[in-house]
């Protein structure tokens, strides 16, 4: 890979790599954070190649500044973030568009405070592995913990909310990150 050229290398690993992983990340929902972490060394591998940088080497200034690529669970909320964008303003297909249900198309829920909010009914799971990987419980879920603005932000900016919503999960990533490492 020494003798492959820098522009050459990052077209390799973005062809080979990370559009094979965010084309799959909505199925990664719900798995262990050991096969998580599988395919954030993948992303790391990738990032060396492309890098040039040793085996030992510190990797997440270079995937932060220089290749501002986001960890696979990160990419995972994306995916789904996306997909729950595209039910709520109606571009879904209607079995994911079903799953999404604004808190105030119940008529008993529209004085609360979470309708006016943009949130989306989350169902109970009757089990745990439904709770973790089932669209209709993620989706809803994940959408209500995205920000305010991300939230409601008029429905014909899809350009918009996709670079606000990667900005947001960048730095709420990188964030973690450095204070998983403080402590």
């Amino acid at each position: 890979m020494r003798s492959l050229y820098h522009d050459a290398a990052v077209v390799l690993v973005h062809a080979f790599v990370t559009i094979r992983i965010d084309h799959s990340c909505s199925v990664f929902v719900g798995l262990p954070l050991g096969l998580i972490g599988r395919f954030d060394r993948v992303l790391r591998t990738a990032a060396r190649l492309i890098g040039h940088i040793p085996k030992y080497a510190s990797l997440t200034a270079y995937m932060r500044d220089v290749l501002r690529w986001i960890p696979v669970s990160q990419r995972i909320l994306y995916r789904i973030s996306a997909l729950v964008w595209q039910s709520v303003t109606g571009c879904a297909p209607s079995y994911l568009t079903d799953l999404c249900r604004p808190v105030s198309d119940l008529a008993s829920r529209r004085a609360l405070c979470s309708s006016s909010r943009g949130e989306l009914l989350v169902p109970q799971a009757r089990s745990e592995l439904k709770q973790r990987q089932a669209f209709s419980v993620i989706g809803p879920s994940s959408w209500n913990e995205l920000p305010l603005t991300l939230r409601l932000l008029p429905q014909n900016n899809v350009s918009s909310f996709c670079k606000l919503l990667k900005t947001f999960l960048f730095g709420r990533s990188w964030t973690e990150s450095a204070s998983e490492q403080v402590s």
